[in-house]
């Protein structure tokens, strides 16, 4: 498992989903975890985030769907600015210059 783990391309490893990506068998010990014996933990709350945005993007095509999302609705609201423009100069016959004069 550790030749076929190492094996792997990845430059930013998600090491907690590749375990279980690579498909061997996998059992569990349970254990009791004594409270940590003296100082706190190292990994500040942006090591952790990105830890967290790791494990979303690494195995999910989910968060690829936000970018198109964001652009659809940008796509939408260029055309309603566009349409409020076009309205706007036909009906006063005059070009409409300014975005904040289409949104006046």
């Amino acid at each position: 498992m550790c030749d076929a783990l190492s094996a792997l391309p990845e430059k930013s490893r998600y090491i907690r989903g590749l375990v279980s990506w690579l498909g061997f068998r996998q059992t569990y010990v349970e254990y009791s975890r004594k409270g940590r014996f003296a100082g706190e933990t190292k990994y500040s709350l942006s090591k952790m985030l990105k830890l967290a945005a790791d494990g979303i993007t690494s195995f999910s095509s989910k968060p690829l769907a936000l970018p198109d999302y964001f652009g659809g609705f940008v796509l939408v609201l260029g055309d309603v600015v566009f349409l409020i423009s076009l309205l706007k100069s036909l009906i006063s016959g005059t070009a409409v210059l300014n975005l904040a004069l289409v949104l006046h």
